[in-house]
């Protein structure tokens, strides 16, 4: 089933915007991960990141349980899925913050929901453990592809390549040399432990092998 329907999008937006024009703003989302440059950063990994989402989420306005995974501002944390790639230039380091921008614009968030909204799509960096527990599911969400079997893992590496066609083998192996082995120094992958469960140990592995393979 496909979740990032505009049907979907209308909930989220009519539930933390009075203001925002769904339609509109709808379409102008869709056109951004329509990019000609886009190969996995489309909104195919939204999908991805919404399914994710729906397996853990609970729309109560406030939940103090984590223990099952559920997040305590889950419409924010929909709101950042949808929009935490929605400006991705791989020439720019700016990405999230120009992301977070146009999330806050777009769906005319409100002083408060703005800072937390904020917060979670820059969670996305995956620079350190997020101090929320809604941004440590964020973040686990994001990377909740590196859990897939080893052949769409690699899938998604190659596309992840052809978004960076302009730079060199030896600079791209290395950056994503970096990337991997950082999240392998970590004590886990995953900051929660819904998602430790689900997806920790065959992300181990792929992340591994693929180091492996990027040496040879």
């Amino acid at each position: 089933m496909i979740m990032a329907t505009f049907e979907e999008f209308e909930i989220l937006a009519t539930s933390v915007s009075v203001r925002c024009d769904p339609d509109y703003e709808y379409e102008r989302l869709v056109a951004c991960y329509a990019e000609p440059h886009r190969e996995y950063h489309d909104l195919r990994h939204i999908d991805f990141c919404l399914k994710e989402f729906f397996k853990v989420r609970d729309r109560r306005p406030i939940v103090k349980d984590y223990a099952r995974g559920e997040c305590e501002h889950p419409w924010l944390v929909e709101a950042a899925i949808w929009y935490h790639d929605s400006v991705y230039d791989t020439h720019a380091k700016d990405n999230e913050e120009r992301s977070a921008d146009f999330a806050i614009s777009s769906l005319r968030l409100r002083k408060k929901d703005a800072v937390i909204v904020r917060e979670l799509i820059l969670d996305t960096k995956h620079a350190a453990m997020p101090k929320t527990f809604d941004g440590r599911i964020l973040a686990d969400i994001d990377l909740a592809g590196l859990g897939k079997r080893y052949e769409d893992f690699v899938a998604d590496g190659r596309k992840i390549r052809e978004e960076y066609a302009w730079v060199g083998d030896e600079e791209f192996m290395e950056g994503r040399l970096s990337f991997l082995t950082g999240l392998l120094r970590r004590p886990t992958i995953y900051w929660t432990p819904m998602f430790q469960k689900a997806h920790e140990k065959r992300a181990q592995m792929n992340l591994r092998q693929a180091v492996i393979d990027l040496r040879k």
